[in-house]
Formats: C-alpha cells, structure tokens, sequence
C-alpha cells in the first residue's frame, strides 16, 4: 500500500505568545481567543460578517482525520444527520469512516471495519481544520470560524499518522457527495514531487474531484507544505480549487523546511502560519491549551478558503461550482511573486470582496404556449438594456427548467445592483421582470410563441 502523508506537521504550540492585531472594522464577535485570529482581519472575515454569518444549510465536509464531537465551540454546528443511512455508511449521524482498517499503519490499533459511523479522530487535524471553517462564533467561548453557523460532516480517511491513499481519499470525496456537502475540504495531501518534475494527478482523485464538481460540489485543497514546485494532490487535480500559504504579511509562507508548494495550478492563497483553531480535548493540559493550539499548513490556508465558500453559498445558494470559483478568484489581491512566480493566483482572498460580488441566481419553470419549453431555448437577462447574462432550458422529460445568473455591477458594468429591474426573455420574447438582489430567485417563465 502507498501511503500519503498529510503534508506539513500537526504541531500543536501552546497559546501563551504574544500576538498584535490591526485596527478592526466590521462585525466583532465576542469569543475570548478571537484578538489573536490576526488572519480573519487579513482576509476580511469582520466585514464580511456583517453580510452573512453562515447558515445551518450550507453543508461542509471535512475529509481528514476525524473530529471531536464533543468539541464546545464545534458541536452546534456538527450534523446531526435526520436520514442517516442514506449514503451508504450506516448509522452516519454526523459523518462517515471510509478508512479501511487494512490500509492503516498497525500501531493504531483496532479499527472498526469501514465504512462505520466512527468518525472520532485519530488526530488533532480534522478537528483543527472543522474549528477554522466553522467553530461557532459569538458565543462567548473559544474562537469564531470563517462561518459562525454552518453543517459540519466528518469524513474520517487518515490514519494515527495522519496517512492514507488516494482510494481512501476518492471514497470520502464520493461519500459526502452522497451526504449532500456542498463544499468538500481534504486536508490530506498527496506529494507528486518526482525525481524528473511533477508526476501527473492521481487518476483516482482526479475522477472522483470531477464527479463531485459534475454533481455541484466544489473540492478545496492545499497545496501542500513541502516548500516545492510541484502542488500536492487532490489540489493539482482538475477541478479542484487549489489553495497556497500566505504569511499575515502577503508573503509566501515558508517555515524551516516546510512552506506552500508553488504551481500552475495555484488559484489562490490564504493565511498559512501560526493559525489558532480547536483541537481534541488534552486532559493534562489547563483552559485555553486543553482544547485550543496554533499550526501552520496549506491546509488550513484551504479551510480558511472553504469557509468563504460556505458563506457565498449562505448569501446565495444557488451558486454553482464554477460561480463559487470565479467569485473566490475575482475578488483576490494580487501578492508580490518573490521566488516563486505565480505562488499565489490570483493572490490572497478577500472574503467580504467575494461576498460583494455575489450575483443574482434566476431559476424556475419555462412554458411556452402552455407547454414545457423546448429543450435548450435560450433565457436572456436585460438590465437597463444591457445584456447580463444568458442561459439554456433543460428538459427532463417532464418540465423545462433553467437557471440563469446576473453578475453584480462591479463584475460586469451596467448589470446588477440594488433597485435594478432584470428584464427576462424566452427565445428573444419578453416573458417577465424581477428585481435585482444577490440571492437566489425563484421565478416561473411562461412565455408566448406568438404565434
């Protein structure tokens, strides 16, 4: 069996270190370990709480390691599944084991055979990367996630040693498809540095990345933390949002002989070092260190990138993959390329800035004449007589149904923004009107042939 490692180090330091903090803006939550969460400042996280905190409907799965459940500042945003058993892993309340006892390094012990619904972790990491996404904010205890309110699933797919293999990753991706996340963060990541370059994407990870973006799902992954020119996989895969290590200074994150990978396939970077977040309960250890640590990784750098996801799908859900992508890139800073052009994309992520861009998302029923409409006619968006967006009917058989988006004025000039009319068109004929708000809208188009 190949093993994966899980990139750079889990070490945990203990909290008691000196941390300065910028001028704040924005929504303040009250949680007492928040002022040495500089890197929510470095990404916008205040301003952009002021737009959405999250929603209990957006699904997040963490496909690591496993997370404590029983983590305070987690638990309410912790699935509590209603339909468990539906996705193929039996009693699965709260996430999935898809890590085959076989297939894990023997010092950890007895292992129940997968899939289980053990999803308890066998190392800080998976709890680590659920508290960066999602530990609950404001509510005087611990630290504030990206998102103050979300639905967390764990999906436990490394071992003791934070190792696994590309099978074991593939089926946690096809799992929490199978459980509904709308956003998937792997935190364990596979090296493709070869003797003679970069060795292609792992086909099994590449498939399984592009089934769940084709289901409309979106995989965020680091880039890996071996300071090297080639970007670990599930991040290099086509699909993926691949995802570097930044330092609170817009510098590439490098620390001792661990650092962000660098590669074409970067999108964009987030804060890598030093990040605070929740980790198993330590029992010989005193309050703040019994159940909070700081480590550095591109993986967390993706978990800060997967809670912006999670709040442009909470401002509007209707957003696809793709939409999630272009906001999250559009809205980046550029950050100086030092020894490694292009480390970081489009450069480091802006949460609020994201959320700003956040379009209107039309989708309903098309009738022409009564009937469904055909297959492929074309949806038109008018704003003040600008053309802003088009789309196509799909036909199931049954009804025709479309989804048509209206980018925002920053993201296409003349197009939407508060108190503008969407004029909306069937094959070239006026069929209805909506005004323009960054959501999801549903509306039925029933239009007429005239003939």
């Amino acid at each position: 069996m190949r093993r994966v490692a899980l990139g750079a180090l889990v070490v945990l330091l203990a909290l008691g270190l000196t941390r300065t903090t910028r001028a704040q803006t924005g929504r303040q939550p009250n949680d007492p370990l928040y002022a040495r969460q500089s890197y929510l400042l470095a990404i916008h996280a205040p301003e952009a709480w002021t737009i959405t905190i999250g929603d209990p409907g957006v699904i997040i799965a963490v496909v690591d390691s496993g997370i404590d459940l029983t983590h305070p500042d987690l638990a309410p945003n912790l699935r509590a599944n209603p339909n468990a058993g539906l996705a193929g892993c039996g009693d699965d309340a709260h996430g999935c084991d898809v890590l085959d006892p076989a297939r894990a390094a023997r010092s950890c012990g007895q292992l129940p055979a997968a899939p289980s619904a053990d999803v308890a972790p066998l190392t800080p990491r998976g709890t680590f990367l659920a508290g960066i996404v999602a530990a609950v904010g404001n509510n005087g205890q611990g630290i504030a996630g990206v998102m103050w309110q979300a639905t967390i699933i764990a999906v436990r797919a490394a071992d003791c040693r934070g190792s696994t293999d590309e099978q074991t990753l593939a089926a946690g991706i096809a799992y929490a498809v199978r459980a509904g996340a709308r956003v998937i963060l792997v935190g364990s990541m596979a090296k493709r540095t070869a003797a003679n370059g970069c060795a292609p994407p792992r086909s099994a990870l590449a498939q399984a990345v592009q089934a769940a973006r084709d289901a409309g799902v979106l995989v965020i992954a680091g880039a890996g933390d071996e300071n090297a020119s080639c970007v670990d996989d599930p991040a290099a895969a086509p699909g993926s949002l691949a995802v570097a290590g930044a330092t609170l200074d817009g510098r590439r994150w490098v620390e001792r002989k661990d650092g962000s990978n660098a590669g074409p396939q970067i999108a964009v970077a987030a804060p890598a070092a030093e990040l605070l977040s929740t980790i198993p309960l330590q029992a010989r250890r005193k309050p703040p260190d019994d159940r909070y640590a700081i480590s550095s990784s591109t993986a967390y750098a993706a978990a800060l990138v997967a809670g912006e996801a999670g709040l442009l799908l909470a401002a509007n859900a209707a957003l696809t993959p793709d939409w999630l992508t272009t906001l999250i890139v559009r809205s980046a800073h550029p950050l100086p390329d030092g020894d490694a052009p292009g480390w970081a994309g489009a450069g480091l992520i802006d949460v609020a800035g994201a959320l700003r861009l956040v379009p209107a998302a039309l989708r309903g029923t098309v009738t022409v004449d009564g009937a469904p409409a055909p297959d492929g006619t074309l949806i038109e968006a008018y704003v003040q007589g600008h053309s802003c967006g088009q789309a196509a009917t799909f036909f199931d058989g049954t009804r025709s149904t479309y989804a048509l988006f209206v980018p925002t004025d920053a993201m296409q000039p003349g197009c939407g923004g508060p108190g503008r009319v969407i004029d909306v068109r069937v094959a070239g004929v006026a069929a209805a009107t909506a005004l323009w708000t960054p959501n999801a809208i549903a509306l039925d188009l029933a239009a007429s042939s005239g003939e």
